[in-house]
């Protein structure tokens, strides 16, 4: 328990610095960790469309159909590396959203409505007959360029944090020792200027008793007699 409201203060500071300090630094530790994390993901995913795109442009304005011979022996390997990135994206993206969610949960293999919501459009085999649905290579490239627009937007996230954190680091591993001198310094005036107050208490209280003036004023008279 510490009385005097200046120290405590400090050194309470000091301790709530210091604490702020080890706590940037473990988090910060993992930035590089997060950073590589999703420049992997940026790139596993650059090396799914590359095989995904050749099958869109075979099935496109048609039904998607994993069976269709131009496309059957290549569908399994693509969903597969669909797979692999839909396991990583809750941690490597915390915050990712769609198109990029929602492409990475529709399977190639066993196709839902997902797909035609994603890459879909109507198509008339001819006048006559009535539109069906089909999938767009020209939307699968505009849902894939919002994608990689919002792994772009994570990764400059996660680079500005990573500069972010270390200036701040940097100013709290530089503020910590000058806190210690001023605490320090600041301990040393004030246990200097008690023990000065403790003192001249002490004279004033020998002044004011009789006794003690009283030698004290023959001695000086003495010393005076004596020159």
């Amino acid at each position: 328990m510490h009385y005097v409201a200046g120290e405590t203060v400090e050194r309470r500071g000091l301790a709530a610095l210091a604490q702020d300090a080890a706590e940037l630094r473990a988090a910060y530790r993992e930035l590089p960790e997060q950073l590589a994390a999703v420049y992997t993901f940026e790139s596993l995913f650059a090396g799914l469309i590359e095989r995904w795109r050749p099958l869109m442009v075979q099935m496109n304005h048609r039904w998607w159909d994993p069976d269709d011979e131009r496309i059957a022996g290549e569908v399994a390997a693509v969903d597969d590396l669909r797979l692999d990135l839909y396991s990583r994206q809750s941690t490597t993206l915390p915050s990712y959203r769609d198109p990029l969610n929602k492409m990475l949960y529709t399977s190639l293999r066993d196709p839902g409505p997902s797909i035609y919501e994603l890459f879909g459009c109507k198509v008339a085999d001819d006048e006559d007959s009535v539109p069906h649905d089909a999938v767009s290579v020209a939307r699968f490239d505009a849902k894939v360029a919002e994608a990689k627009a919002d792994i772009v937007r994570h990764r400059l996230e996660v680079v500005a944090q990573l500069r972010r954190d270390g200036a701040r680091l940097h100013e709290l591993e530089d503020a910590v020792p000058r806190l210690v001198l001023a605490t320090v310094r600041s301990l040393l005036w004030k246990n200097a200027r008690r023990r000065a107050v403790t003192i001249a208490g002490a004279v004033l209280v020998a002044w004011l008793t009789p006794a003690v003036r009283g030698a004290v004023t023959a001695l000086w008279t003495w010393i005076r007699s004596r020159f």
